[in-house]
């Protein structure tokens, strides 16, 4: 049998199984700011990337395109009810960095 191509991306940290974006791509720029902000991402999907931060608190991460941070309608919707969850919710682009939902959100939902 062949060997894996993915193997050498699967990583772990804290107990936490993670793959490395491939690319140089909004995703994978926004993957490695997340580690150097101290943060533990563990997957990918929507929003973008779930993760943990130091204190095993979850966090949501949306990676946009550009720092208008604007989420379509969809993504709205989800990002309000995980940030009413108590999750805590970011956008994140390459120009404006981090930023938590609650201060972007769009209250017609």
């Amino acid at each position: 049998m062949g060997e894996r191509k993915n193997a050498s991306r699967t990583k772990q940290q804290n107990g936490i199984r993670y793959k490395e974006p491939r690319g140089n791509n909004k995703n994978a720029a926004c993957f490695q700011a997340m580690r150097s902000a101290g943060y533990i991402p563990a997957s990918g999907g929507d929003p973008t990337y779930w993760g943990f931060d130091a204190d095993f608190q979850m966090v949501a991460v949306y990676a946009l395109k550009h720092s208008s941070l604007i989420l379509n309608p969809n993504q709205r919707k989800v990002a309000f009810s995980l940030d009413a969850s108590g999750v805590n919710v970011f956008l994140w682009s390459i120009d404006a960095g981090f930023q938590r939902y609650r201060e972007n959100e769009e209250r017609d939902i």
